[in-house]
């Protein structure tokens, strides 16, 4: 039986010193030759759509490397998916493609037979498609000015760009599509597909993971790609021939030590990078765990304490302080998650002009303390709010380019204005502060900058603002942009994809509340008791309900209690707990109960945190510390009926 080898792709396929291909794939290969004790025939190409050609017609069983597609599922099957390599956009310097979006109306080149030129057709009927032959003459044909764009896998992209010295390319941003490759055997060779199945299967974990380490973390760059080798050389053999294979040999050491070594390094590396951002998210959660008592309690007692006009001025600046304290950690905490990549995105319905009357009734006591004018416009035509957007990154962005625009603006005015056309919701943001240098533009959006030491006494902060605005833009396929002038204000304006949303009308059914009505049970899992006894409190006070409030200290408890209690209303969970976390027990009581309404209650409030509850199956994520009017709000909204609002 035969199989492809094509040595062109590294480092899952690639040409060796010898001429010999090696890589991830062969390795692989000889893994399952290892298990079946069976050699196969290897066929080597130059070209892959003679690879895909001999496939269809049976001089080859089977391809080494190759992603499934709806073209190829009629006559392949595939097996073991090794890894995932984000496909992304290459453009010239000077390009005005920076999103997936801009790939419209431009000619686009893939090499021939690549599945990713299926996807794009797929995904984008009306895009322009060319081919080449392979990725370098891709890209030396985008380099030349012929195509507008090259779309391919990240990891070869990279090394053809430094192999090939193409200055003039850069990776514009990464796409929603990944390079996914295995192993493709022709659907009518029964014997063999039974074969790879079993063959496949019988590879552990770590097995695999051993390939990784040896393929995946290295820089594979033959050393017949370095000028330095080829003149040193030459230069020997001109000298002394007969040492040539001593020299050979001592270089080929020198390599692989040298591989070694910067593979060690990136380990250290990426392990590195991981620790800062598990210290970084537990630092979150251990300031945000006291705090939620602090601030909470501190909350109770102002609405409800009987208390002087100093004393109330002294416990809001108690709160505003906490309130910072956590701002400053949440910046940290989400520049750390953006520069590390691990953020996800979650498209909903929302009304803009719901969104922007909260962010400038939140800025609006800081801008009176500043003596500022706040403004809020919208486009005069605008008849439609509805939008499908991600709610919370757009949030970040104005709130943190609207507390940048008060923090430098010392008189005059701070404005927030939007409107709508097809594609994009414009966001611009104008004050009448300080201004930006033409010399420091290129630099605002750097993190941990405040430009200038005199700026930086004056404006307190982290510098983090803008970057942040920045990333979460560029996550979302959006642009931003601004124009400025030495003491004359910056205008930003920030552009972002949507989806238009068909509007509902919403009527509202007012009724006197009969407190007998409002009878509820809630279950609070919960194994800090300072934090239990404020969510306590809070329910006992929150008129008009009448709350009777179970307590279970860890997961356990709580699926025991839920068990035991047909009679509970709602479930507020805690995700960190002993003996059963918060996301299991979760899982457990929506299998037994699925009509029971949780929501998470947690001190962990990153992307990652509030997604992983809403898998495990909480309604709501409700972070510490506590917003007692954000969590009156939410409880209210899953205990009462939909069409009925209370005062």
């Amino acid at each position: 039986m035969t199989t492809s080898v094509f040595g062109y792709y590294p480092p899952y396929q690639f040409l060796n010193d010898f001429g010999e291909v090696e890589g991830l794939f062969i390795d692989y290969l000889e893994l399952i030759e290892k298990k079946i004790d069976y050699k196969f025939k290897k066929h080597k190409y130059t070209y892959w759509n003679n690879v895909i050609e001999d496939i269809k017609v049976g001089r080859i069983d089977m391809i080494l490397e190759i992603q499934e597609t709806k073209e190829r599922a009629p006559y392949l099957n595939f097996y073991a998916q090794l890894f995932e390599s984000q496909h992304v956009i290459v453009t010239k310097e000077d390009s005005d493609i920076y999103t997936i979006a801009d790939l419209t109306n431009k000619t686009i080149v893939t090499p021939k037979g690549y599945a990713i030129r299926e996807t794009l057709e797929e995904e984008f009927p009306g895009i322009k498609i060319e081919i080449e032959e392979n990725e370098v003459e891709c890209l030396r044909a985008l380099s030349a000015g012929k195509y507008d764009a090259y779309v391919g896998a990240k990891a070869a992209i990279n090394y053809f760009i430094q192999a090939k010295n193409f200055k003039d390319l850069v990776i514009i941003t990464e796409t929603p599509y990944y390079y996914s490759p295995g192993l493709g055997v022709r659907k009518d060779n029964e014997m063999l597909n039974n074969i790879i199945e079993k063959a496949t299967e019988s590879i552990s974990f770590s097995e695999q993971n051993e390939l990784f380490d040896r393929w995946l973390l290295k820089k594979v760059k033959p050393f017949y790609l370095k000028f330095s080798f080829w003149l040193f050389i030459l230069t020997i053999m001109f000298i002394m021939l007969f040492v040539n294979m001593f020299l050979n040999r001592y270089l080929k050491y020198k390599i692989k030590e040298r591989t070694h070594a910067l593979q060690l390094a990136k380990e250290a590396a990426g392990q590195s990078s991981l620790l800062k951002t598990s210290f970084i998210h537990n630092i979150s959660h251990e300031i945000r765990t006291p705090l939620n008592s602090i601030l909470g309690f501190s909350e109770l007692i102002k609405k409800e304490g009987n208390l002087s006009a100093d004393q109330q001025n002294h416990m809001e600046k108690v709160i505003h302080s906490g309130k910072q304290l956590i701002y400053i950690v949440d910046d940290v905490l989400e520049i750390s998650s953006l520069q590390t990549k691990e953020v996800t995105t979650h498209a909903e319905e929302v009304n803009l002009i719901d969104i922007f009357k909260k962010i400038v009734y939140y800025f609006k006591p800081k801008a009176d303390d500043k003596k500022i004018k706040l403004s809020f416009y919208k486009q005069a035509n605008l008849k439609e709010d509805l939008v499908k957007v991600d709610k919370q990154r757009l949030i970040i962005i104005v709130n943190k380019l609207t507390d940048n625009a008060i923090k430098f603006t010392a008189q005059g005015e701070v404005s927030i204005t939007y409107e709508k056309d097809p594609q994009y919701i414009i966001v611009t943001i104008a004050d009448t502060g300080i201004g930006i240098k033409s010399d420091q533009k290129e630099l605002i959006f750097d993190s941990f900058l405040q430009l200038e030491n005199d700026i930086s006494r004056t404006f307190s902060g982290l510098g983090l603002g803008l970057s942040i605005a920045k990333e979460n833009t560029l996550v979302l396929g959006g642009k931003i942009s601004f124009e400025s002038k030495e003491n004359i204000g910056p205008t930003f304006t920030v552009k972002l994809p949507y989806q238009a949303v068909s509007s509902q009308a919403q009527v509202d059914i007012w009724f006197e509340a009969d407190s007998n009505t409002l009878n509820y049970t809630v279950l609070v899992a919960e194994d800090v008791k300072i934090n239990f006894l404020l969510v306590n409190s809070i329910l006992k006070k929150f008129i008009p309900f009448n709350f009777t409030v179970l307590h279970a200290v860890n997961g356990k408890e709580a699926v025991d209690f839920a068990q035991r209690n047909p009679n509970i209303d709602l479930v507020i969970m805690d995700i960190r707990m002993p003996v059963m976390d918060g996301y299991e027990a979760t899982r457990i009581i929506k299998k037994m109960r699925p009509e029971l309404t949780i929501l998470a209650h947690t001190a962990y409030s990153s992307d990652k945190d509030i997604e992983a509850a809403l898998n495990a199956g909480c309604a709501e994520v409700i972070s510490k510390p506590i917003e007692i009017d954000f969590f009156k709000t939410t409880v209210k909204k899953y205990l009462l009926p939909e069409s009925v609002n209370l005062q």
